[in-house]
């Protein structure tokens, strides 16, 4: 890409929630949007969520949470808050 694109899509200090980051479009989301310099959570039912995201750097974060349950989602958004003060 050229310069302008380069810096007209620089994600840096910026932070991507992505819903079913596991797999498919939402990793290949989270991929792009990491390689242009964003940080990502990505919150997937699937377990391996926090083994995907340890794969695409120290600075990333999986959340294995199922997203229709709202009390999942309370708990799993306190801990966040918790143990990542300002990630979000």
């Amino acid at each position: 890409m050229s310069g302008f694109w380069n810096q007209a899509f620089d994600l840096s200090g910026r932070c991507a929630v992505i819903t079913g980051g596991a797999a498919g479009i939402g990793l290949a989301c989270a991929s792009l949007l990491v390689e242009r310099g964003a940080r990502v959570a990505l919150l997937d039912r699937d377990p391996a969520v926090v083994a995907v995201a340890a794969s695409l750097g120290a600075e990333h974060l999986g959340i294995a949470v199922d997203l229709s349950q709202i009390d999942q989602v309370d708990r799993k958004s306190t801990r966040l808050n918790s143990s990542h003060p300002g990630y979000l």
